[in-house]
């Protein structure tokens, strides 16, 4: 199987991730995330590194887009990662906020 993925396309699926992060943070479920981590959540830098396909196992013609948002304070030292992968229709599948 091939798949054509514009540059467009990649930067879209950033987008879509960074949007859902920030709607991740600000929620109210993670209310302690600025205490636990000990700065300002608005000063965390979103830098985009990552895109991948992912093809299912018992079916090829089916796939996910994920991409790999890495988090970065003021000093840029790495805090952690957001993960945001989706169906090959466009849909959210998952979403994994992590911080080292």
């Amino acid at each position: 199987m091939k798949i054509d993925i514009s540059k467009e396309e990649i930067n879209a699926l950033y987008a879509r991730a960074k949007v859902l992060y920030h709607r991740c943070i600000n929620g109210n479920d993670n209310e302690s995330l600025q205490v636990e981590i000990g700065i300002p959540l608005n000063s965390i830098r979103v830098v985009g590194t990552e895109a991948k396909i992912a093809f299912a196992f018992d079916d090829p013609d089916r796939y996910t887009l994920e991409a790999c948002l890495y988090l970065f304070n003021s000093e840029s030292d790495l805090l952690g990662k957001y993960m945001y992968v989706e169906d090959d229709k466009g849909n959210a599948v998952s979403d994994d906020l992590i911080f080292y």
